[in-house]
């Protein structure tokens, strides 16, 4: 009776100057070598995937688009009306009037583990000096996840002065002083904010011709959340309008990302979920062939 079995040997990793070994395992011959195959390989990409996801860099983009509206990571912040907000698809619309003290934006349902960059690209179509105060603009905002939550944020802010500037305010965060870039008129905008370690190193671009640069000291804790919003005052507001562009999250880990809210799966969930389903499928297939002929 022809052997329908045969010895596949794997070599184990050997150690610079010892021994290694060998694994031997008697598998099936013909047909039932491309399940096994099978099996092998969905251990190989669930290794590897686990691995991408515990040892490397995630990046996470947040749809500026309608499709913001049922995005899980996010949520929504201020009015949807028409009028105030319009869902494109090159960008969210936002214009404001005076009536309106709502803020408007988009903030993450998960925190950033480690160093992490956020790039926000925005318009902005009119800001109006507001007939008192100085926080009428547009604002990224971060809030580092300890006892006291201090805050920090980059924006672009006009006062009742008819100044109008980028800001970055580090909230008080280690007695540090905001600081402030004179821009008067400014269309397109590119922030980046990088942080390494306990330092967040930012540049605005605007309009391919103002440059700023800088520096934070932060604290070494993790950031729990953070938003992008058109900030208004409880009094003195004035017309503001307003195309948040793009928002793009890279970072060592999303802690808080891990824990989805029900109804959503992330990719490397749906890839071996896939993967499984695919040799389940294929072996009761052989086993269906199988028992038909006995």
């Amino acid at each position: 009776m022809r052997n329908r079995y045969e010895n596949l040997t794997l070599p184990l990793p050997r150690k610079a100057g010892g021994e290694g070994g060998d694994i031997r395992i008697i598998a099936p011959r013909q047909q039932f070598m491309l399940p096994v195959a099978m099996v092998l390989q969905l251990i190989v990409a669930f290794s590897f995937v686990l691995h991408e996801r515990v040892e490397g860099r995630e990046s996470l983009s947040i749809p500026m688009n309608p499709s913001v509206q049922r995005d899980p990571v996010v949520q929504w912040i201020g009015p949807r009306r028409d009028g105030v907000v319009d869902f494109r698809a090159d960008g969210i619309l936002v214009e404001q009037t005076s009536q309106d003290e709502h803020l408007v934006g988009v903030k993450s349902r998960f925190s950033l583990g480690g160093d992490f960059e956020v790039e926000f690209d925005f318009d902005v179509l009119r800001l109006e000096a507001p007939t008192k105060g100085d926080k009428q603009g547009l604002t990224l905002r971060f809030i580092f996840d300890t006892v006291k939550d201090p805050t920090l944020s980059f924006g672009y802010l006009a006062n009742s002065k008819g100044e109008k500037e980028f800001v970055v305010n580090p909230g008080g965060m280690l007695k540090q002083k905001v600081k402030r870039f004179p821009a008067k008129e400014v269309r397109s905008v590119k922030l980046a904010v990088r942080r390494i370690g306990n330092e967040v190193s930012y540049t605005i671009k605007a309009d391919s011709q103002l440059e700023f640069t800088g520096k934070v000291q932060v604290v070494d804790k993790e950031v729990r959340d953070f938003a992008v919003f058109a900030l208004r005052q409880d009094t003195g507001n004035t017309k503001a309008g307003y195309i948040l562009r793009r928002v793009e999250v890279t970072a060592d880990r999303f802690p808080s990302y891990a824990r989805q809210p029900p109804g959503s799966l992330s990719w490397w969930t749906i890839l071996v979920v896939l993967q499984v389903t695919a040799v389940c499928v294929l072996l009761g297939w052989m086993l269906y062939r199988r028992l038909k002929k006995s």
